[in-house]
């Protein structure tokens, strides 16, 4: 039987009296001395959530307070010291005291398999030993005890331990991605960066038909950034469970997907660039907790199911072919393979980010949207071999081709551009511009029967509103402004966000990301 920890001196044994035997201390108090004597620190964490760092066998574990693993462990060390089985009715009365050591205690940011600190980034291997490996411009090294604190959950698998002098660019043997070199570097460059926190990261897209491997693509590169016992998921109905599933998951892939909605593709936005999000805290009436966090995300379906401009805008799309019988692989044999190479990939991604961070940050001539994500990639991209150029030139492309789908999925907007055709401005109402693009739209053959093509002046407001930065990449401008008693649009012909011209002339458009 384990001896019972040392009973602190109360106030009787101050006065002259013995301390009281093991035997007299109160069964409530038994649980709440245990993790006293036991757990080297009580605190919370930034939403005020109560931890317990436990050392164990070398090391140090973070532990819910709540959670069912620091309970089961709780009732074993007691059963160790006492003989018997706690009373779970002290042990949840324990666990309620112990709590309020915990918000007397200090406040911590746990992280979530990747983090940065002191210039160094930390990824976790989510190990038993809690190792995690330190990246840094001179190279990366596994440590025992990394100087930050990472938070598990159960559907987290450990990494394998990396392997120096591997080459992260074997990843593309088992992935089905069309013979075109630009989109196997974007994909490359993709995975490295999901290496990398506290930038917004784009949205992956897969598209393609059935047996064209999505989800193995998918399996794969969960394998290499955030190996889990759920590699792939499936979409909550509700924006609750999705805010708890993005906190939960550094790597999101969600497979078979159909449509979006808007309140999903909004808060997949919000998840890429880090905005915050909210979760209702449970048993209370209006108080919520606030998730700000920054996540990768991927998604797949047989069409691209994202059309609004919005989250285009965060997109990389891949469309995989199909792949023919003769060239298809037993799935067991691809893994096992897969599995030999692992720790030679992961170690070349870690190389790869070696380099990154020496060369970060990067001065481009040209800034995207996800400006970080460019600044990055170049440095991804010259560490996997490539030049910042080729990854300049691929990325571009990809954008400008984003910008044609986003047109495709907006009537309105291939509307006003065909409107804008061969004149400087337009001005007029809300009604005069609905009538101005309706009879454009019948002249070109425009879909007026889509679910987005406005049938009012308000719903044309709205949609223009959405529609705003893609006419601005083509070059048209909206405004609106009040004139006596008429509230007027005007669209005005400009240089387009995204023409060449500008690439090299000091003057980078707007950028998300950037200082």
């Amino acid at each position: 039987m384990k001896k019972p920890p040392d009973i602190s001196i109360t106030e009787d044994a101050t006065s002259g009296k013995d301390p009281p035997r093991e035997d007299e201390v109160p069964v409530a108090e038994r649980p709440i001395r245990l993790a006293q004597s036991e757990c080297s620190e009580f605190f919370t964490d930034d939403r005020g959530n109560p931890f317990v760092q436990i050392p164990l066998d070398g090391h140090r574990e973070i532990w819910a307070l709540k959670g069912a693993r620091f309970q089961r462990w709780l009732a074993a060390q007691y059963r160790a010291t006492y003989g018997q089985p706690p009373n779970m009715q002290a042990l949840k009365q324990a666990i309620l005291i112990l709590w309020t050591e915990c918000d007397g205690g200090k406040q911590y940011k746990l992280y979530n398999r990747v983090a940065w600190h002191e210039g160094a980034l930390y990824y976790d291997l989510a190990n038993h030993a809690w190792r995690a490996v330190r990246i840094t411009a001179s190279g990366w090294q596994m440590v025992d005890d990394p100087p930050i604190l990472f938070r598990r959950y159960d559907h987290q698998k450990p990494q394998v331990e990396p392997a120096q002098g591997g080459d992260a660019r074997a990843l593309l043997k088992y992935l089905n991605l069309p013979l075109d070199p630009s989109l196997e570097l974007l994909l490359l460059v993709y995975v490295g960066g999901c290496f990398v926190a506290d930038f917004p990261h784009p949205i992956v897209v897969l598209t393609g038909p059935q047996g064209s491997a999505k989800s193995s693509l998918f399996r794969f590169v969960r394998a290499v950034v955030d190996p889990s016992r759920v590699p792939i998921l499936s979409f909550p109905r509700k924006a609750i469970e999705l805010v708890q599933q993005l906190s939960h998951h550094w790597l999101s892939l969600y497979d078979n997907v159909t449509d979006l909605p808007d309140w999903l593709s909004d808060a997949l936005c919000r998840a890429s660039t880090g905005e915050g999000m909210s979760k209702r805290v449970l048993y209370t009436i209006d108080e919520d907790f606030i998730y700000e966090f920054r996540r990768c995300v991927g998604i797949n379906a047989i069409t691209n199911p994202a059309t609004r401009a919005d989250l285009l805008d965060r997109c990389i799309i891949f469309n995989l072919p199909s792949i023919p019988p003769q060239r298809r692989q037993p799935e067991s044999e691809l893994w096992e393979q897969f599995e030999k190479e692992l720790p030679g990939i992961v170690g070349g991604f870690f190389d790869t980010l070696s380099h990154a961070i020496k060369t970060h940050p990067i001065k481009l001539p040209w800034l995207p949207r996800l400006a970080d994500f460019a600044r990055w990639g170049a440095g991804i991209a010259e560490g996997l071999g490539y030049s910042r150029q080729e990854f300049i030139e691929a990325y571009r492309t990809h954008i400008g081709e984003l910008h044609q789908r986003a047109i495709e999925a907006q009537p309105l907007a291939q509307a006003i551009i065909a409107l804008m055709q061969g004149r400087n401005g337009w001005e007029g109402t809300a009604t005069e511009l609905l009538q101005d693009v309706r009879d454009v739209a019948l002249f070109q053959l425009i879909d007026t029967d889509s679910e987005t093509w406005p049938t009012n002046p308000e719903w044309l407001s709205r949609r223009l509103g959405e529609a705003e930065h893609i006419l601005q990449q083509v070059g048209i401008q909206v405004e609106r402004h009040k004139e006596q008693s008429r509230r007027l649009i005007v669209l005005t012909r400009v240089q387009a966000k995204n023409d060449e011209s500008t690439a090299g002339n000091g003057n980078p458009c707007p950028a998300e990301g950037l200082g």
